[in-house]
């Protein structure tokens, strides 16, 4: 025993089951959305230059303000909707920075 259905009865159990709405959890919200980054103010930036001066006076200048910047606006790895602290953004910069050639 077959039986047919016609395009339209197809088309309306498609539409149904993706009305369903019991994957609707798994799907992120656009507001709760995190794009990764974070605005890094001018100020913030010239407070991580100045401490990689300080320790590096002769390299400090071999980091871009683009790099900088990417590594001061990444989310804190402990609670991403949270922005890394000041400290720990320095800290992961003077360390990259002490595997510079002297």
């Amino acid at each position: 025993m077959t039986t047919d259905i016609t395009k339209e009865e197809a088309q309306k159990a498609i539409s149904e089951e993706a009305d369903d709405d019991e994957f609707k959890d798994a799907v992120e919200e656009e507001d709760e959305e995190i794009d990764g980054c974070f605005p890094v103010s001018p100020e913030e930036l010239s407070i991580i230059r100045a401490e990689l001066a300080c320790e590096f006076p002769e390299d400090y200048s071999y980091l871009s303000d683009s790099y900088i910047l990417s590594v001061a606006s990444k989310p804190y790895s402990k609670d991403p909707s949270v922005r890394r602290p000041l400290e720990v953004r320095i800290s992961y910069l003077v360390s990259l920075a002490s595997y510079w050639p002297n």
